[in-house]
């Protein structure tokens, strides 16, 4: 049985069309595939930002706490150093005292300072700062109008 030319033409076609809806299957199942990598690298960059922003808040207050009430601590501090506070699930944090006045935060122990936390989590980073001034019994209030986060570029 010899084949017609109209059924070869059919055959080709037939073949074409299945070729097109492969191709198109195929690039619609990377396109997905690609949306599916990208909304999973957004998520994992919004929760190292979470974790940063987080570990940061929970260092200046831990920190705060620590020093209150303690006179002793400016003899070991160092004015604009970052002191290493913890590293714990991938999240590394670090605190450091500042003394806007005269630069120098184990002179006087009745000068407001400023308190820095950094935090870093995978590509993301957070640090804020905040002032402290000590009362009579080295007691340290907390200038809520002071706290802000720090840009590092």
């Amino acid at each position: 049985m010899k084949q017609t030319t109209q059924q070869r033409r059919s055959r080709g076609t037939a073949l074409v069309l299945v070729l097109g809806l492969t191709t198109l299957l195929v690039t619609l199942g990377i396109a997905a595939t690609q949306i599916a990598r990208g909304e999973l690298k957004r998520n994992d960059l919004e929760h190292e930002q979470a974790d940063a922003r987080i570990a940061a808040q929970y260092t200046l207050d831990y920190i705060q706490k620590a020093l209150d009430g303690n006179t002793s601590w400016r003899a070991d501090a160092t004015n604009e150093t970052w002191s290493l506070f913890s590293h714990m699930d991938g999240v590394t944090t670090f605190y450091a005292y500042l003394d806007p006045i005269d630069g120098d935060v184990t002179n006087d122990a009745s000068q407001p300072f400023l308190l820095y936390s950094l935090a870093v989590s995978g590509n993301s980073k957070r640090a804020y700062r905040v002032e402290l001034t000590p009362d009579s019994e080295g007691n340290l209030k907390r200038n809520d109008a002071t706290f802000e986060q720090v840009i590092f570029e």
